[in-house]
């Protein structure tokens, strides 16, 4: 018995000798430098600076997010001339307790702003639909039994017009506030998402954080200095821009800018930051196999596929590990100049990507289907080396902010039209010279609507300005509704920007005179058959 216990303490004692002799140290890393995706990841890499001695040792870095992934792991290590040997590279996940209540009760009081916020935009959007409603009945009074006699009387036809041009801008006025309130909605929706994903986020962080063991074999004892790099989730970014017209010039700048933000539950202290414009993909690139054909055999009745396809793919599809690429000559990554630093609350943090000045070719755009103004616009073709991602632009003329809207994915060479607010010199008037209904044809009658307009563009400049004034007429999908158009001025491009039924007039409107361009359409459906609108 006696034998028993000194063998069982010599046991223990050599344990713990073994245990004291791979001990891990524990090594003290920061955040140096980050690249982030569009898809939510970003690449952190980590350095630490740390004595090896000579043989086998084990490294420990923890109170790391939990959000990192597992397979993404990779350590290096530098050390002169010195050479040291990765070995096991282990990552943990280590519970952990005390929940972060302040992030976590201000996240929960924003959830709850953003959601009354939404409520009420959708609210909006309602109260212009039944305004839209209600003035799309008042175009329809026409129509209804005994309207003609009211409505052709010699005081009712004097303010027919009137009518008209209210209904007119009525139906503007509710569509443009349905359109601001149903962007706002979205953009609400949005933030909402985020909020929510941070607030998760925070809870997966409280739960638990992640710990890295490595171990190193060194040929002699060195200072060396460890990098450790892996993906984390919970980062993003959104390009965003500045679009500053100067109309003296004609010079356009344009600012571009990237809103970061992440949640990974760490901060970023004075990194090197990186913004990729492509997301790393997973799995294997795709490959065509051997498509056999032959005359059908009796089957057993089995599932049917879910979509077209789905069965060849499943025969086809080949095991394989994920992997992860990115393109470096088609990738464009921005590197933001100097250190920058992004707190791990999702809190936004705005970083200057760069500036461009290009030469605008300033001009006027009408559409006064959608209302009796001009825009100024500006052309620029964009001269840069790589595409510019699209996103949020905020527009300046003269130093003025003048609007926001969004700005779409702009290749290199390609010429845009951007539009910097209302030209309050150059007026617009349109009104209706012809519109009537009536019906033709002695054995096959149709209903004809016919409308021509008078559009007047003065220029109060004191110089020539360039404009384009565009109109559309209705595109029948059925072959019975026929439409023909009336430009007694032919335009000067159809089908403008690919839309079918639209036409544009380009000028040159002199300083202080009055251009008239005359537009409209003829239209005729079968007696008995309703084109709504009309």
């Amino acid at each position: 018995m006696r034998h028993r216990l000194l063998s069982f303490a010599a046991g223990l004692g050599l344990a713990a000798a073994g245990s004291a002799a791979w001990a891990a140290t524990p090594l003290e890393t920061a955040v140096r430098e980050v690249t982030v995706y569009p898809d939510g990841q970003a690449r952190v890499v980590r350095d630490g600076e740390t004595s090896l001695t000579a043989g086998s040792a084990e490294l420990l870095v923890a109170d790391l997010p939990a959000a990192v992934v597992r397979d993404s792991v990779g350590v290096s290590v530098a050390a002169g001339d010195v050479g040291v040997r990765v070995g096991s590279v282990e990552v943990e996940r280590q519970p952990v307790s005390g929940p972060p209540r302040a992030r976590e009760q201000a996240l929960r009081e924003r959830l709850e702003t953003l959601e009354a916020d939404q409520a009420a935009a959708a609210d909006r959007v309602e109260t212009a639909r039944t305004q839209l409603t209600f003035v799309e009945g008042l175009a329809d009074l026409p129509k209804r039994e005994g309207a003609g006699e009211s409505l052709t009387g010699k005081e009712a036809a004097a303010r027919w017009p009137d009518l008209w041009q209210r209904i007119g801008e009525g139906s503007r006025q509710a569509r443009e506030a349905m359109r601001q309130a149903s962007a706002r909605k979205q953009a609400l929706e949005d933030e909402i998402k985020a909020a929510q994903k941070a607030l998760d986020q925070l809870g997966q962080g409280r739960r638990e954080r992640t710990r890295i063991r490595v171990g190193l074999e060194a040929d002699r004892a060195a200072a060396a200095t460890v990098s450790l790099r892996y993906r984390v989730r919970g980062a993003h970014w959104q390009q965003r821009y500045e679009a500053r017209l100067d109309t003296d010039s004609g010079r356009m700048t344009l600012v571009r800018k990237a809103r970061v933000r992440q949640a990974t539950g760490t901060d970023w202290r004075d990194v090197r930051l990186a913004l990729a414009t492509v997301a790393p993909v997973s799995g294997p690139m795709p490959e065509l196999a051997t498509w056999w054909v032959d005359f059908g055999q009796p089957q057993p009745v089995r599932a049917k596929a879910a979509t077209l396809g789905a069965a060849d793919r499943a025969a086809e599809a080949e095991p394989a590990a994920p992997s992860w690429t990115a393109h470096g000559e088609f990738t464009p990554v921005y590197r933001v100049a100097g250190a920058v630093s992004v707190p791990g609350s999702n809190q936004p943090r705005t970083v200057v990507l760069g500036r461009s000045e290009m030469d605008g070719r300033l001009a006027v755009r009408v559409v006064p289907q959608r209302g009796e103004r001009a825009w100024l616009t500006a052309a620029a073709a964009w001269d840069g080396a790589g595409a510019l991602p699209p996103g949020p632009v905020d527009r300046y003329r003269d130093g003025a902010f003048v609007g926001e809207g969004r700005l779409a994915a702009w290749s290199p060479g390609e010429e845009r039209h951007l539009a910097f607010g209302l030209d309050p010199r150059f007026e617009v008037a349109m009104r209706a010279v012809t519109d009537e209904a009536g019906r033709e044809g002695l054995i096959s009658k149709r209903e004809v609507r016919t409308r021509h307009f008078r559009i007047e563009l003065t220029n109060r400049h004191a110089r020539a300005v360039d404009g384009s004034l565009r109109f559309r007429i209705p595109v029948a999908r059925d072959e019975a509704i026929e439409v023909a158009p009336w430009f007694p001025q032919a335009p000067d491009r159809e089908d403008v920007d690919a839309r079918k039924g639209v036409y544009a007039w380009d000028r040159s409107f002199p300083a202080g005179e009055t251009v008239v361009i005359q537009a409209g359409y003829r239209l005729s459906v079968p007696a008995g058959k309703r084109v709504p609108g009309f």
